[in-house]
């Protein structure tokens, strides 16, 4: 087991005892770094006792992180977070690129600040609906040039 703290710079410490980095009053989170049966690391934000906790950023808070997948589509690996929208108690789970302990700040905090810009989960996946609209009305927009061009030869 390892246990990683990390200041608000994003510089880390890696250590096998937690009581090393306890006694560090300037660490921005602790994350325990588990690896199971499957030999897959489990991640967890842990307080300096040792206890699970969730990070909040603004009116989400991070639940858990799952064990890193494999997303065959697009052959990358991937972890599954479960995040708390606080204000409507609705919890939902998203996939994120799995880049290590480091998917923490690389993924998961900029995702949790940018559902904290949206306001909400849902504004969210509006949000990505209609830049998919738009990406199918500029080929639809471009497909129709197209045809009106080859109608005029």
């Amino acid at each position: 087991m390892n246990y990683h703290g990390f200041h608000s710079n994003g510089v880390s410490i890696i250590t096998g005892n937690l009581n090393d980095l306890a006694q560090l009053p300037d660490l921005d989170y602790i994350v325990k770094e588990e690896t199971e049966l499957n030999k897959l690391p489990k991640f967890s934000i842990i307080n300096p006792s040792g206890s699970i906790r969730f990070y909040r950023i603004g009116g989400f808070e991070l639940r858990d992180i799952g064990y890193p997948g494999f997303y065959s589509v697009s052959k990358r690996s991937v972890v599954t977070v479960t995040i708390c929208e606080v204000r409507l108690g609705l919890i939902f789970q998203e996939q994120l690129p799995y880049t290590g302990v480091s998917v923490f700040g690389s993924h998961v905090f900029p995702f949790l600040n940018l559902l904290e810009e949206y306001g909400s989960y849902k504004a969210y996946q509006q949000s990505l609906e209609v830049s998919k609209l738009k990406e199918e009305n500029e080929e639809l927009r471009y497909q129709l040039e197209q045809a009106l061009l080859s109608s005029r030869i």
